[in-house]
């Protein structure tokens, strides 16, 4: 049995990476590659846009910053202090952990329930 070494295996170079390599932003790709995946997408979605725009003929608009509006501030309303002591606001926060749809089975549910209270309501009239 012959051992082969790697220092004896000589590959020649693929004529289609050479090409590659001579046409390759190598500075481009460092930069990108300091980005975090959310702004390399980003960056992307704003090539493509750009691409399709000069396809159709319209201009991209740029995007603006998005301004975050204060959360209103109720401060010691005594209307606000009324309400707020009768609302059970566990079963809120409860109710919006569920989907859309359990909290329409949820409410169909009820819904259910009130006919068959209703029907018996009246048979005993």
């Amino acid at each position: 049995m012959t051992s082969c070494s790697t220092d004896e295996i000589v590959i020649p170079p693929d004529p289609v990476i050479e090409f590659y390599k001579k046409t390759v932003d190598r500075a481009a790709l460092r930069e990108n590659l300091k980005l975090t995946v959310e702004e390399r997408l980003q960056k992307l979605q704003q090539r493509v846009d750009a691409e399709n725009a000069a396809q159709r003929g319209t201009r991209v608009p740029t995007p603006v910053a998005v301004r975050e509006h204060p959360q209103p501030a109720y401060g010691d309303d005594p209307l606000i202090e009324a309400f707020k002591k009768d609302v059970d606001r566990t079963l809120l926060r409860e109710n919006l952990k569920l989907t859309p749809e359990q909290r329409l089975d949820q409410l169909q549910a009820f819904v259910d329930g009130l006919a068959s209270i209703r029907g018996a309501a009246r048979r005993n009239l």
